[in-house]
């Protein structure tokens, strides 16, 4: 698979809702109604990651999940 240029990447990023390109991944922050919900969020995401052998970065604070998709440039 060829590696997509960083313009090609940013483009995409800026057609999807609330994702953001920076230091070589892209971004998002979510917010939820409270910590459980923001726990079953990552449970899912951390799931559906597995089954395609991503393994993002989270974070979880409160009622804020935050995932990294980073992308590697050779």
């Amino acid at each position: 698979m060829a590696l997509l240029a960083q313009t090609e990447i940013q483009s995409t990023v800026d057609k999807l809702d609330g994702w953001t390109y920076s230091d070589n991944a892209i971004h998002k922050t979510t917010t939820f109604d409270s910590y459980m919900d923001g726990i079953g969020f990552v449970n899912q995401l951390l799931g559906d990651a597995e089954a395609i052998n991503h393994h993002p970065d989270l974070t979880s604070n409160r009622w804020m999940a935050s995932s990294s998709c980073y992308i590697y440039f050779s």
